[in-house]
């Protein structure tokens, strides 16, 4: 049991390592990831202290490690969905959890409740995570997507896992003695193993992961380049195939590359460039008539640029010109 452990300290340690050298600034997902595999390995080094030394004191921080990577792991698939997505002071309520674990673990009458409440937390993680993957709640890549659900399902494993290690102990098992702890930890070590050996040969998920958001943030900038200096957007004929047509890309990477950074649709992202030249016109000219401006912007017809307008600005072009409201993109 102590040699499992200690291989997958080491094992999560370099992980950790790895991806914290990865991340830069507009990189967060990896420091994300790397902190929470800083965890996993802490919370492993109290597990093998407390099995060697008999040092139970070590043994309140584990389930607060635990009940903590669920939590870095969602800031974690946030950040890798969406390249501008940076945490905000309302996101102080996810360590409610681990608060919580803190007063079970500090009142005896409730340190029954421990492990049932870790479980819940896993799976209540998981489900906060998958269900908006595996439901398509917004626009997304398929590869964010698919990490997003596999992040779910590797916390719904560890809470079912811890679920069956706690029934096996309060059966009178001891913990250095446990066959499916020691079933788990070595099935952990295992996936460290291929994450870490595949990454370094340039393949696998942490390849992957590393490759991919360098991929987006790259094409990011070409994409708003374009926009920026060939206003592709002023034609109304515009679409996704024939935006990828002008920069040499496949449709679909320029679809997948503006939902992942942008959390939008390409027709979305394209309006907001019209809306903004739009706003532009009408600061600049009052008077000129709203169908002369609109058609200049790149839409073709009246409803629907009164449409775009209202869903990014909150209001119709004739009241957001009466009120000479700020700019919005």
């Amino acid at each position: 049991m102590s040699s499992i452990l200690a291989i997958a300290i080491a094992l999560s340690a370099l992980i950790a390592v790895y991806l914290l050298t990865q991340a830069r600034q507009d990189k967060p997902a990896h420091a994300w990831l790397g902190t929470a595999f800083g965890l996993i390995s802490l919370q492993q080094a109290l597990t093998l202290i407390s099995l060697s030394e008999g040092f139970d004191s070590v043994n309140w921080g584990r389930p607060i490690i635990a009940a903590l990577l669920p939590t870095v792991l969602w800031l974690q698939v946030q950040a890798n969905a969406r390249v501008d997505w940076h945490v905000h002071p309302r996101h102080l309520a996810l360590v409610v959890p681990a608060c919580g674990i803190v007063i079970l673990r500090l009142t005896p009458a409730l340190s029954g409740f421990l492990d049932g409440a870790m479980v819940l937390i896993y799976l209540g993680f998981a489900l906060a995570i998958g269900l908006p993957a595996w439901s398509r709640a917004r626009p997304a890549s398929a590869q964010s997507t698919g990490w997003a659900k596999l992040v779910s399902v590797w916390l719904v494993a560890i809470a079912l896992s811890d679920l069956a290690i706690a029934l096996e102990l309060a059966g009178g098992t001891d913990l250095t003695r446990s066959h499916l702890l020691a079933t788990t930890l070595a099935s952990l070590v295992a996936f460290l193993a291929y994450a870490l050996l595949s990454g370094l040969q340039g393949s696998g998920p942490l390849f992957w992961l590393t490759r991919r958001r360098r991929s987006d943030s790259e094409l990011r900038k070409t994409l708003e380049t374009h926009m920026d200096v060939a206003r592709p957007w002023l034609d109304p004929e515009l679409t996704t195939a024939r935006l990828g047509r002008q920069l040499g890309l496949p449709q679909r990477a320029v679809s997948e590359t503006v939902n992942d950074s942008l959390g939008m649709s390409v027709s979305r992202w394209i309006n907001t460039y019209r809306i903004a030249e739009a706003q532009r016109l009408m600061q600049t000219n009052p008077d000129r008539p709203l169908v002369d401006l609109m058609l200049e912007c790149g839409f073709q017809t009246r409803s629907n640029f009164n449409k775009a307008f209202k869903d990014l600005t909150g209001e119709t072009p004739s009241a957001w010109r009466r009120g000479q409201g700020p700019v919005k993109a």
